[in-house]
């Protein structure tokens, strides 16, 4: 799904959810979010899944203590949670865990695939 898809979709979901634009230079941030952050950064989100529930996702000023909160490997980029549990990135893949320990579910092949996937 193109980022400018997903903030249509989330937003007709919810007038609430909002989004801006970021200009800033990224630090720590993997290279496969840097468009998203850049065009969609999720300054109040929350999207209504089917397969998940409710998925929060963070703006990027909050992303590193987002990722020092869990004790996950530093290949594992989190960058949502869905009740608590994160969301992340781990080799181009989307995995969700439960937050008391790291046992990664698979969740889809791509970034885009799974801003897809919370429409499904």
């Amino acid at each position: 799904m193109k980022i400018e898809d997903f903030i249509i979709n989330a937003q007709k979901q919810d007038k609430r959810n909002i989004f801006e634009k970021c200009n800033t230079k990224f630090v720590n941030l993997p290279d496969i979010l840097e468009a998203f952050y850049r065009k969609a950064n999720p300054v109040d989100v929350e999207i209504r899944t089917r397969k998940l529930g409710n998925i929060k996702f963070y703006p990027y000023k909050d992303l590193t203590q987002l990722n020092k909160d869990y004790s996950y490997p530093k290949s594992a980029f989190i960058f949502a949670t869905t009740n608590g549990d994160p969301i992340f990135l781990d080799k181009g893949k989307v995995y969700t865990s439960y937050e008391s320990e790291f046992s990664p579910e698979y969740l889809s092949e791509s970034f885009e695939d799974f801003l897809s996937f919370c429409f499904l």
